[in-house]
């Protein structure tokens, strides 16, 4: 995106304690910069006709993860049950 705006520095984070926290407070100090200089309409959009197109996501990673470590637990449980 071309723009005069001047954009806080965002250093680039690989590990740490509250990595995670300190990548959404960038983000959303990137979309404060955005909004307040009214670039916001700029960003790309990425639309899918429907969700047969759109690629698969791996269903072992965010809210399932938990599910599927609940499931793992109960198989173990139940092997050493025998």
């Amino acid at each position: 995106m071309k723009s005069s705006a001047k954009f806080p520095h965002v250093p680039q984070r690989r590990d740490g304690e509250n990595r995670l926290a300190r990548e959404v407070d960038d983000i959303l100090t990137i979309f404060t910069c955005l909004d307040e200089n009214k670039l916001l309409d700029q960003l790309p959009r990425y639309v899918a006709d429907g969700p047969d197109s759109m690629p698969p996501l791996r269903l072992d990673e965010g809210d399932l993860n938990g599910l599927l470590m609940m499931v793992k637990s109960w198989g173990r449980k139940l092997t050493n049950m025998h």
